[in-house]
């Protein structure tokens, strides 16, 4: 005896998915739901405000505590592209009608906690560090926004503010390198 397993799942997924209006599918798109592995504009929205808060709030810190200039002027640099670039993204997510979260995520906060108390070379290398590995992904996560999200002027916005990113993170690799931390070369 044979038992036929799937065809009502089968048929019941298809029936289910022809139920999905394209009103549903921009509100997937804009709310949560991906197609292809894109990032949906709120999610989008909501990393990239996240890291730029931390970007300004730690490199408010690191302008203060870092022991060198060069991390001290790197630190500089990223509170004003950053806070820069926080204020254009906040003011088109509102126009698009997306929230904005008002806050880093903890994971960010306890980063900002950990530098706070270090001092001298020990908080300069962290740092460094976390910059290098933050602006990979950052650039990664602009990219990809930009080749695949739904929202046109978030993606234009994303295209543009790349190219600030990745001059963010090839100085971030030079800088770390003139503190002693090795960094992975980057092929540029």
């Amino acid at each position: 005896m044979r038992i036929r397993y799937g065809l009502i799942p089968i048929a019941l997924l298809a029936g289910a998915v022809a139920w999905q209006t394209p009103a549903t599918a921009a509100h997937h798109a804009k709310h949560g739901a991906s197609r292809k592995g894109a990032l949906s504009d709120s999610t989008f929205v909501t990393k990239a405000t996240q890291d730029g808060m931390a970007e300004v709030a730690i490199g408010k810190v690191a302008a203060e505590r870092a022991q060198s200039a060069d991390v001290k002027q790197f630190a500089q640099r990223m509170v004003d592209d950053h806070q820069k670039a926080n204020d254009e993204l906040k003011s088109l997510a509102e126009q698009e009608k997306i929230k904005v979260p008002s806050d880093m995520s903890k994971d960010q906060k306890a980063m900002q906690s950990r530098l706070e108390k270090l001092s001298g070379a020990d908080f300069d290398k962290t740092y460094m560090r976390e910059m290098v590995k933050d602006h990979e992904n950052a650039v990664s996560m602009f990219e990809q926004y930009a080749k695949s999200g739904h929202n046109q002027q978030l993606k234009d916005w994303a295209s543009k503010t790349l190219d600030t990113l990745k001059q963010h993170e090839q100085q971030a690799k030079e800088t770390a390198r003139q503190i002693g931390v090795k960094v992975a070369s980057s092929g540029q």
